[in-house]
């Protein structure tokens, strides 16, 4: 028969390993990579930054990579650009705990490290909170929204890119 203390030791480690498996998810930084196959500058990031950020944050942070050929692609681009106030639309880009855009090659060789790096050093500070992404939807129609409302202030091609999108839904 198992004695209260028992119980009691094993709700106890059962409730901690819950909040350290939280703890650990909301401990990596989160990296959204925007690519297009057969970019150059993309590639240098993958075989020059993403290496580096590898061997220096090993398991601090989880990438994920967005494919901008995908049409679902676009719009989160659009939003994390519209979050973050980015106005460039370099060939690459990388959004750092869906709260820093980087914009271009350069900028992700010389700036990614030190975001990473700042967003860890964020999660030690008193009250911190993982972001939120921009689209914390499935649905579709607020998805073409933000590229409608983007597209109002920009250039022909990403208007005829939010046109596309909204005929592919």
């Amino acid at each position: 028969m198992l004695s209260i203390k028992k119980i009691a030791v094993a709700v106890l480690f059962l409730a901690a390993v819950t909040v350290c498996s939280r703890a650990d998810i909301n401990a990596q930084v989160r990296l959204d990579f925007f690519y297009s196959p057969g970019c150059t500058e993309c590639e240098q990031v993958k075989k020059e930054v993403l290496p580096q950020l590898s061997k220096r944050f090993r398991d601090s942070y989880e990438l994920f990579m967005h494919d901008m050929t995908e049409a679902e692609t676009i719009p989160l681009l659009i939003a994390y650009q519209d979050r973050c106030g980015n106005t460039d639309n370099g060939r690459v880009s990388l959004v750092v705990d869906h709260t820093v855009f980087i914009s271009g090659y350069e900028a992700a060789a010389t700036g990614l490290v030190d975001q990473v790096s700042a967003a860890l050093q964020r999660r030690g500070e008193p009250g911190w909170k993982f972001p939120r992404s921009p689209f914390d939807t499935d649905d579709e129609d607020a998805k073409v929204e933000i590229v409608r409302q983007r597209a109002g202030g920009m250039t022909f091609s990403v208007v005829a890119i939010g046109g596309l999108l909204d005929g592919l839904n």
